[in-house]
């Protein structure tokens, strides 16, 4: 559990000796924040280009709920000092499961043709089946320009 409750710390991820930081003014949040719910939000906000859509709320609406699962599952293992209980873990983890997968069916709903769709989180994890890598650069590869081509990846470009 302590690897675990290490992602909950809250940290500032400033440079040593940044002014933001001798101020008190750089972002502490946990790496659990850094690096998953506050990226899920950026992406929320590139569905629409006035106000929110229906789109935007019900993405938005999950990732509450996988930050209240996330802060269940904080509690779970120790978080508040109490000791740790596997199955109130188990349970908030499945919460938060089951609402990413709703966030990425939602976010995965109109998109391109030329965007792979997004897996989910299975039911099974030793039924995870893990997806070639996505390129590095959609938009040129090998010098290749992009108004020649669609996409490129490892091995050719789309037209």
């Amino acid at each position: 559990y302590d690897a675990a409750l290490k992602l909950f710390e809250v940290s500032s991820n400033a440079q040593e000796g940044s002014e933001k930081k001798q101020y008190g003014l750089d972002i502490k949040q946990t790496e659990v924040e850094r690096k998953l719910a506050v990226p899920m939000q950026v992406w929320i906000t590139a569905f629409e280009e006035k106000g929110t859509g229906p789109k935007q709320r019900k993405m938005d609406a999950q990732l509450i709920q996988l930050r209240t699962s996330l802060e269940a599952i904080r509690v779970a293992i120790g978080g508040e000092g109490s000791k740790p209980d596997a199955e109130a873990a188990a349970a908030a983890w499945e919460e938060g499961r089951q609402a990413f997968n709703k966030y990425i069916k939602v976010a995965n709903k109109g998109m391109t043709l030329q965007v792979r769709q997004l897996d989910g989180i299975p039911d099974d994890p030793a039924t995870y089946v893990k997806q070639a890598r996505r390129p590095d650069n959609t938009y040129s590869q090998v010098g290749r320009a992009t108004q020649t081509y669609q996409y490129c990846d490892e091995q050719n470009c789309v037209k």
